[in-house]
């Protein structure tokens, strides 16, 4: 089982590295059309959008170092793997976010209180069309590969791609208003823009904490294994149910109590299907510590 843990492993690493680099590739290129029409074209909302396409290239390549170091087999100094390295990049990435919008918000609110505007041209709403659509594509190719895989960074960086497909989303609106007549519109976009992704680094960062932390596993994935503990004929009950997450690999121990004359070799046998159908239960990588007892009252505590 072990075997196949690593392989789901490396397997979900090609899929990480590969979303990864399309990202990279796809923002290098908004990065140029974002700056260059934000400049020529005088919209702030637009250089705004460009410093958190910058934002998230930056964190691309943090993905890659999470995921490159996070995949490496344990070792004698970390037994259960280095899963953590990735949630760590995940933090970090949830940092970033929170330091980026910071800044864009402060200075299209310094903007907004110079009442210094422009009315940015029709080609800035076009190169906002495009990072929606781009980017919009690429958040829906990472969520599904985070859902797939239980990432924690490609959790983060997927929505990294959507708060800036909404950032663009934003600029649009804010541009349209400043052509119109309405000339703060541009700058006022600038902080929304930044706001939400102040909001959505916060949310990643509550929950890369709770996995740095050693917090519990999600309140569905729990009920999953206490039905399958339920419901195996001969685990008569069952108690001390820890469960935490390194990396992208879950991590279940667990006291199962069988009946008291059945044999060692029995009760390793019922041990190892509990571990079985646990580990058959999810898609992601599996390590489940199983820990047999009589079904006797002293066991029970």
């Amino acid at each position: 089982m072990i075997v196949k843990s690593n392989n789901q492993l490396q397997e979900s690493v090609i899929e990480v590295k590969r979303l990864t680099y399309l990202g990279m590739i796809i923002n290098v290129f908004l990065m140029i059309i974002k700056f260059g029409g934000g400049i020529f074209f005088g919209s702030i909302s637009l250089i705004a959008d460009a410093f958190h396409t910058f934002s998230d290239f930056s964190t691309d390549i943090l993905i890659l170092w999470g995921v490159i170091i996070g995949s490496r087999p344990a070792d004698s100094s970390h037994p259960f793997g280095h899963g953590k390295f990735e949630t760590l990049s995940g933090t970090l990435l949830s940092i970033i976010l929170i330091v980026v919008g910071t800044g864009i918000a402060v200075e299209s609110g310094r903007m907004v209180m110079s009442a210094k505007f422009m009315a940015p041209g029709l080609p800035v709403l076009f190169v906002a069309f495009i990072s929606v659509v781009t980017k919009e594509f690429l958040y829906q190719q990472t969520i599904k590969s985070a859902k797939q895989l239980d990432s924690m960074a490609l959790y983060a960086n997927a929505w990294h791609h959507r708060s800036d497909a909404l950032s663009s989303i934003v600029v649009i609106v804010g541009v349209s208003s400043s052509m119109l007549g309405f000339l703060p519109g541009d700058s006022i976009a600038g902080l929304f823009v930044g706001l939400m992704i102040v909001i959505i680094g916060i949310k990643f960062l509550i929950k890369a904490g709770k996995e740095l932390m050693e917090g519990s596993v999600e309140e569905d994935v729990l009920q999953s294994i206490k039905m399958i503990l339920d419901e195996h004929p001969d685990v008569k009950s069952w108690h001390k149910l820890r469960t935490r997450k390194v990396g992208r690999e879950l991590i279940v121990d667990v006291h199962i109590l069988v009946k008291p004359e059945l044999s060692v070799k029995k009760g390793h046998q019922i041990a190892e299907e509990v571990e079985s159908t646990v580990k058959n239960a999810f898609k992601k990588p599996v390590n489940v510590l199983t820990h047999v007892e009589p079904d006797l009252p002293f066991a029970r505590q």
